[in-house]
């Protein structure tokens, strides 16, 4: 749309409407839904996971770390992750949970996102012999290193484990633990896609479908770093 206004009134015509067109698609989601819902991996329902997992691994990215004061977790979106790892334990579906977060922060005081998450658990009710910290990894990758680790030294060699993250961040972590041969079950949650991938909402602007672009787009983006890379 800048470009338009430094080149010839023929091609001025053309950026301009490129830019409304690009606009529109970027600020609706009659094209994002039906590709959030090829790529999410599906929810499931409570009565579908069957009981007498081991653990649930919970995946980092819900808490604002370092941001003050610090007494408190800070959510800054995907708490469904935390919340739904807890029902399951609730349920009887999981024996304990594995929360797996390290700190971003570069400066300043470093409390480890697994152990907000934890204070969460504790506060709840969830007992703290049945909470495991990871709390060194800095993304997905390392989520699942740091992870089977652990799972070796607390857990039996044939131990079930529950993993539980985003839907739309699901394909991306489920091939890092099976990169690293650790056999888990998907328990996805936070899924950003619209029960129906086309009704009338999908044509209308709104100020959430450039954030659920974002989301998207990092995700395919990461997917494909992480394959080049050899970590998936």
């Amino acid at each position: 749309m800048l470009a338009s206004f430094f080149v010839s009134p023929k091609k001025k015509r053309i950026l301009l409407i490129s830019s409304i067109c690009i606009l529109y698609v970027y600020s609706t989601e009659i094209f994002l839904n039906p590709l959030l819902w090829w790529w999410e991996t599906p929810l499931v329902w409570y009565k579908e996971v069957e009981e007498g997992y081991d653990a649930a691994i919970v995946l980092g990215g819900m808490a604002s770390s370092g941001k003050l004061p610090d007494d408190r977790t800070h959510f800054a979106g995907s708490s469904d992750r935390l919340m739904h790892a807890m029902q399951l334990y609730k349920l009887g579906k999981a024996k304990k949970i594995i929360l797996s977060g390290g700190s971003g922060e570069i400066f300043g005081k470093k409390i480890p996102e697994a152990e907000y998450l934890k204070r969460v658990l504790l506060l709840c009710g969830v007992k703290e012999s049945d909470i495991i910290c990871e709390d060194k990894s800095r993304n997905t990758r390392e989520n699942a290193t740091n992870t089977v680790v652990l799972t070796r030294k607390y857990f039996a060699p044939r131990a079930k484990f529950l993993l539980v993250t985003s839907a739309w961040h699901m394909p991306r972590a489920i091939a890092c633990y099976e990169k690293v041969g650790l056999k888990v079950k998907a328990f996805p949650v936070d899924s950003q896609a619209k029960e129906t991938i086309i009704s009338l909402d999908n044509f209308l602007p709104s100020v959430w479908a450039p954030c659920k672009w974002h989301i998207i787009l990092h995700e395919l983006m990461g997917y494909a770093v992480y394959k080049v890379s050899g970590y998936i």
